[in-house]
This record gives C-alpha cells, structure tokens and sequence, in this order.
C-alpha cells in the first residue's frame, strides 16, 4: 500500500506530473501534425496517428492528474474558482479533442452542373474496393488494413464477398444480396486482396492468337513526319508509340491524339451505312412560325428550307460556355428571312435560349454583332443534340475545328472509319485491316488478350503529393467463385462514380455477364444532398478563366437539400469561405459539417470539386475554451479584489477584536 500511495502522489496527485503529460501531448500533437514522416512510418494517416493509444492513454493520465490534484489540492473557495474552471476547461477540450479525432471523417466530392443532386463524398483515408456487374454496381467494400505507405507485395488481406442492393417488397427497403446470385451463379463470388503497391503503374500487355480474344486496334503513332515523301531511306526510323484500342474494355476503347478523339467500336448488329444515319440524325432541329411547326435534322455544311425561310447549318460547338457560366452543345445556323435578311442565330441544346449576330458588322468578332434581341422574333428554333453512340467531338476549342474518329469493325472483317466534324459533314470510308492517318498507323487484330503488368515507379520519380494523395495506388486482387480463381491487377481512381473505370474485367464461367473491378476511396453519405447551380472562376484583371492562370477566387453556388424536409437553401463556396451545414439527423443541436473549394475544371467549368468535413467535438471544445477564459480572467482579475476584500475583512474584524471595553469605575474601600 505505501508504494501504491507513493506512486499515486508522484504522478495522479502531482502538480509535476500534470505539467510533464501536457507537454508530452503537445510534442505528439505537433509531431503527428508537422511531420508525416513519422506518420508514415508506423503506415497511419493523421487521424489514425491521433487515435492511436499513446493519445489516449496520454489524455486519460491528464484527466485523471487534473481532477484528482483539483480535489486534494486546490480548496473550493471564491479565490480558487477560477482555477477550478480552468481545470475543467482542460478537461472539456481534451474529451472534445478526443471525441473530434475518433469522429473526424473528411473527403471531397465531385459535383458536375446541372446533375440531380448529390449526397456522398469520397473518404480522404480509407479505401475500398468497388466492383460492377453490368449497369449495376455493388456496394463498396471498405478495406480498413490495407497498408497505406509501404510496398506490400506479400500482402494477404481478408476474403470480401460484395452485395448488390436490391429492393425488397416486403421489407420496402433495399436489401445487400451477394453478387452471385446477380449473375446467377450458384458459388459465392469473393475478392481478396494479395498485394499492394503504394505507387506504381498498371502496364497492359497484349497478345494476338487466342480463341476467346477480343477484336482490338493497334494504334502506332510517330513521333515526326518526314514530310509528303514519307520515310528517307537510310534515316533512322522515327520513334513510335504503341496503343492498343479494344471496344469491350470501357475505357481502353478510347484515346486523344492530336486534339483528336478516336474511339472504337465493335457491334455484330450495326452496319457502316447506319453509324453513318445515326451521325447524321444526331442534330434534330424544330423550327415554329406563326404556331406551324417542322422538324428536320442538320449536319454542320448542311441546309434545309421551312416556311420560307433557308437555313445553312454552319457549326457544332461541343460543351459551349453559356453567358450565365453554364456548359452545354449549341449550334449555330446562318439563317435568311422569307424578305432576304441574312444573320446568324445560335441555339442551345434543350433550351430555349437564342442569339442573333448580325454578320459582318464593324468592329464585331468573328461570330458577328451580338444582339440583346432575336432579329426575327416570329421565329423559333428548338435544338436538340442527341448523340446515344458518341459520335461526335466533345472536346472543342474556340475557332478550332473539332474532330472524332470513330471506327467500326464486325465480324465480316475491315475497319469502317467514321469522321466527325465540328464545321463540315461526316465522312465514312471503308479500308481492309490496316490504314494510314499520316503518322499514324491503325491495325485490325482479332483474338487479343490482354494483361497487365505491374509497373513499381523509382523513388526518385515520384511526385510527393501525389504519392502521398494515393493517386498511384495498384492492388492485386483474387478474384474466386467455385473452382474458378484468377488474379488480376487493380488501379486506383480519385472518383470512381464520376469517371469511366480503368480496372479489369473478369469473366467469371457460368456468369450471365462480366464483372468489373475498381479500386477507390470509400464514399460516405453526407447529412445533406448539394447540387451545383453555377461556377464561376474569378480571373485577376488582365487573366482569363483557364488553367495557366492565376484566380482570384472561385464560387461554387450550390443547392443545399435537406433529406429529411426537402427544404432547400442556397450557399456560395469560395476561397477561405466555407459553407456551414448541420446534421439535422443529429438531436438537440446537431452536428456541424462543412463544404469548402478544394478544385476545378479549367477546361470547361463543368463541374467543382467540394472539400467535405464533419466537426465533430467542436461545441465540447468550445465549451472547454470558455471555460478556460473564464477561469483565467477570474485567476487574473478577479481573484486579486476578493483576495483583498477577504484581508480588509479579516483586518477589520481583527481590530473589531481589540477595540477597549468600558471599565467599571472603581469605589475606594
């Protein structure tokens, strides 16, 4: 007992000790906070290193230090008040602080205008494992231990079994119903990871001559031109970069080169004559005059005649800025009136938004004198882009014609080569299996099979943030159902339901359809649904709104919905001006989130990319600061005037005690 007693008065009950954990705290803190370093060492992100036992521990010894040193030391007297509160403030802050790193959670998402509105986020720390069978996507699977920083090849996680949620009637709710039963397969399909790498590249390899391949494009460009007389004999052969086009892979059936798209498509039930009437029927055009209506479709160097009227359909401007920040297609026509007037109109797809430039006019751009009001109010043109295949260009660049080349192989054999452009008609041209686009060469091979190899990037390559982003993350993963197992290699990706996946595919025998695999961080669901109203980049004066420049700010205007009520707020997101929500979901006084900037697209402004972070702890932490205020302007100011009253008090009643009492007068004896 003496020894415990001693032990008890040298650390519970000791000023000293108290002193000695809060300055430990603090290195910790400021370790774990400036030095990743060390984080990463023991392969933790910031909240894990901060929930990690020595903080708690750490934590608990200085509560329990503060309470017990408060009651055996410090008198409950007005004096000692403040110190009482400043103890209970510490206290407060550090159970605040404690509940603020096991709670945190912070991430982004991606909202893209004009979409219904969204409610999860993408977790910054932890990881998943999504998987898709078809249009359908399970749920994604969480992958907690998985290292984060070291290269694991050895690696050997836990066997997943991924869900698919599906509705169920009774319960009328939706239900996780494994994978298999989806695809009809009577074993469980299961995923395990067996391998991680922290920053590597996936690098495809493709072999022709199997049985079960795909049909794929070798793509070979090089790197200069020789000029119309091609290759000088005798010079060395230009270098070349070999890619490989494949239609069944999403993602891998497509590339940019040049400024150009190119895309390739593999159908047994499309004919080169019909991919040529689908680009053509892909603008439609509604004209209305005095409530008669006709409908045509125009393909840019194309015209038409309605009511009197001629149109010349003049160009396509894929993903155009509209005055009020928003992206969508518009057209523009060169258009003259039944009396011989001639100006240009612009229209936007879905919408009744039209522009008339006058053509020619002094001093105007090359779209004409933009007009406040349409020449012709008595007519009206509805467009509409409807491109279900993707035929045409979506990248687009002002003044510059835009190009897509889409190319169609069938069983029959050949390449059949459909060319899109923004400002003349389309073209389809038919080759054998091999054709020349100047210094690019395209090859047809049928039964190509593809794998992929993993890449490990060299220390000294690496970019800092981005390995510390995980953007280069790659796993192996086993993927087994029955006596079926293989292994296949899975890259990481930022935000897996905004982009087209790039992991593998994986035909399981017996399945009704393939499955994909991807790997991300894990999305969470946020306490409110934000839809994006308009973005706008705010350039300094002199810059313009595209990558290269520097802004002044960014505004994200959003639509906050609240699940619950549907009720609907508005907030603007900028630069060091965060948008503050509540978790309503959360009695009393719920819990605090945020939506800050955090990126953009400089290409198009379509979409913004939102920081999201719950604060959770906060009001305990504030509850403990004022606490501690309080105590020290009590400790500080106040205790000094009652200390002094408390003396003249004490003074006072001392000499009150000493005053001379009246003395009987003496009588002589």
């Amino acid at each position: 007992m003496a020894l415990l007693n001693a032990l008890f008065q040298r650390t519970l009950n000791s000023v000293r000790f108290g002193i000695f954990i809060m300055a430990c705290l603090g290195v910790y803190i400021a370790v774990g906070s400036g030095i990743p370093e060390v984080r990463e060492f023991f392969e933790m992100n910031e909240m894990e290193f901060f929930n990690w036992w020595p903080m708690p521990l750490m934590a608990f010894l200085l509560i329990a230090n503060l309470t017990f040193v408060t009651f055996n030391r410090i008198p409950f007297t007005p004096p000692r008040y403040g110190v009482w509160m400043i103890h209970a403030g510490i206290v407060i802050l550090t159970l605040g602080l404690m509940a603020y790193f096991s709670q945190k959670v912070e991430g982004l998402t991606m909202i893209r205008q004009g979409q219904p509105p969204k409610q999860y986020f993408y977790d910054a720390f932890e990881r998943a494992l999504y998987v898709r069978a078809g249009s359908r996507s399970a749920e994604p699977v969480p992958l907690p231990d998985l290292p984060r920083f070291d290269e694991s090849p050895d690696y050997v996680g836990d066997k997943l079994m991924p869900a698919i949620r599906s509705y169920d009637p009774e319960q009328r709710a939706g239900v996780p119903t494994p994978i298999h039963e989806s695809l009809g397969l009577d074993e469980p399909v299961t995923l395990q990871v067996v391998g991680y790498y922290p920053y590597a590249a996936v690098d495809p390899q493709y072999t022709i001559g199997h049985d079960d391949g795909d049909t794929a494009l070798k793509v070979t460009h090089r790197h200069h031109d020789h000029g119309p007389e091609g290759h000088v004999e005798g010079e060395p052969e230009p270098e070349a970069d070999i890619t490989w086009m494949v239609a069944s892979r999403p993602g891998a059936d497509q590339m940019l080169l040049h400024d150009i798209e190119f895309r390739h498509i593999d159908r047994i039930d499309l004919e080169p004559d019909q991919l040529l009437r689908a680009a053509e029927d892909t603008h439609r055009f509604r004209i209305t005059v005095d409530g008669q209506t006709e409908e045509f479709g125009l393909v840019p160097g194309g015209s038409a005649e309605a009511f009197g009227y001629a149109f010349v359909a003049e160009r396509f401007w894929p993903r155009w800025t509209a005055i009020d920040g928003s992206t969508t297609d518009a057209f523009s026509l060169r258009v003259t009136t039944p009396d011989g007037q001639t100006f240009r109109r612009m229209v936007l797809d879905g919408r009744d938004v039209q522009t008339d430039f006058v053509i020619g006019a002094e001093g105007a751009g090359p779209m004409g004198a933009r007009q406040p009001e349409p020449l012709d109010v008595g007519l009206d043109i509805n467009y509409r882009f409807l491109d279900g295949l993707r035929l045409w260009p979506r990248i687009g660049k002002m003044l510059q014609r835009a190009q897509r080349e889409t190319f169609l192989t069938t069983p029959v054999g050949g390449i059949h080569r459909l060319t899109t452009f923004s400002d003349a008609p389309p073209e389809l041209q038919t080759y054998d299996d091999v054709l020349q686009m100047g210094d690019i060469t395209m090859e047809r091979f049928d039964g190509v099979r593809r794998t992929d190899r993993i890449v490990i990037v060299p220390p000294e390559q690496r970019e800092r943030d981005a390995g510390r982003a995980g953007a280069f993350q790659v796993v192996q993963v086993r993927v087994a159902s029955g006596d079926f197992e293989t292994t296949v290699v899975v890259p990481f990706m930022q935000f897996v339901y905004e982009y087209g996946w790039t992991g593998p595919v994986v035909d399981i025998p017996g399945a009704s359809q393939p499955i994909r695999i991807q790997m991300g961080n894990y999305a969470r669901p946020m306490p409110v649904a934000v839809a994006l109203e308009k973005f706008e980049a705010v350039p300094y004066p002199g810059g313009i709104a595209q990558a290269g420049f520097t802004m002044r700010d960014f505004r994200s205007t959003l639509d906050i919905v609240q699940p619950a009520t549907g009720e609907i707020t508005e907030g603007v997101a900028s630069m060091n001006s965060p948008v503050y929500v509540r978790d309503e979901s959360i009695p009393l006084i719920g819990q605090s989130w945020l939506l800050y900037q955090a990126s953009w697209n400089p290409e198009d402004q379509t979409y913004t990319v939102l920081g999201v972070g719950n604060r959770p702890g906060v009001y305990t932490m504030i509850i403990g600061s004022v606490l501690m205020f309080i105590g020290l302007m009590w400790a500080f100011y106040l205790k000094p005037v009652l200390i002094r009253r408390a003396k003249q008090a004490a003074l006072a009643k001392h000499a009150a005690g000493r005053k001379p009492t009246a003395v009987p007068d003496m009588v002589p004896a």
